[in-house]
């Protein structure tokens, strides 16, 4: 679940999730442990997950909607709505800068001429 919350920006229990998985027609229910969800993908809308996933998630290999994990968070989403998603600014800070390819495509362009002994202008 923790996967889940923290990918969508909500902190919503299993047995929530269930309820919104089963909303989005993927039949779902509570593990033993309460923490994980089972969910059972229709080969309508299966595709290949990955086996790292910790959610039992049966699925028959056909089609394309579900390939991989965040196809089922998506999910999670669409039936939580995004509007009722809070806003919040990321915990992350980047420091950028604005990459300017045309002048080093045009150095490169220019030092080819010269090696081809040609004179660029």
């Amino acid at each position: 679940m923790s996967l889940i919350n923290r990918n969508v920006g909500i902190n919503i229990s299993a047995e929530e999730v269930a309820s919104l998985l089963t909303r989005m027609c993927l039949r779902s229910e509570v593990c033993e442990d309460g923490e994980n969800v089972r969910i059972e993908v229709p080969p309508t809308r299966a595709g290949v997950l990955s086996p790292r996933t910790k959610c039992n998630v049966n699925v028959v290999v056909l089609c394309t909607d579900i390939l991989h994990p965040c196809d089922i968070i998506e999910d999670v989403a669409i039936a939580f709505g995004f509007n009722n998603i809070k806003m919040t600014f990321p915990n992350t800070n980047c420091i950028a800068h604005e990459v300017r390819t045309v002048g080093v495509i045009d150095h490169s362009y220019q030092r080819e001429c010269i090696v081809s002994l040609y004179s660029c202008l």
